[in-house]
């Protein structure tokens, strides 16, 4: 109870080229040879689905770069669901670092996008606009 995870799944996906041909241990090793990258997200869906707080982050270092976070968000939404992974880059992020979740009236940076992306995750990687400390940047 109370634990809580950031798995970086973006690094799994990236892996490819670099893992080609590394034998049965490889991260994008076949059904056969032990499939690592497939194993990695079932794990996740098991952590979620067993009530683990899961976070977007990471502790892969600069190897994830500015903006990225989204195509992490989309890798994590292949093992849970959408809406689960935009509230732990939100408000249960927020949470976590003991920030209170936002009230009417608080001071607020916000990201306008075209969907919703607890329906579309993919519409993190498009924001419309950016709110941030009243200046607009679109």
């Amino acid at each position: 109870r109370g634990t809580r995870g950031g798995p970086t799944r973006r690094r799994v996906a990236t892996f490819g080229p670099a893992a080609a041909g590394g034998g049965p241990n490889s991260p994008v090793a076949g059904e056969g040879g032990g499939g690592r990258a497939r194993r990695r997200y079932e794990h996740v869906g098991r952590l979620h689905d067993a009530g683990v707080t899961l976070l977007l982050g990471s502790d892969a270092g600069t190897s994830i770069g500015h903006g990225e976070p989204a195509l992490e968000a989309a890798e994590m939404a292949k093992a849970m669901p959408a809406a689960d992974v935009v509230a732990g880059a939100t408000w249960r992020a927020r949470r976590f670092l003991g920030a209170s979740v936002l009230e009417e009236g608080d001071p607020a940076d916000v990201v306008v996008l075209a969907a919703d992306p607890r329906e579309d995750i993919g519409a993190l990687r498009a924001p419309v606009a950016v709110l941030l400390g009243g200046t607009s940047y679109s």
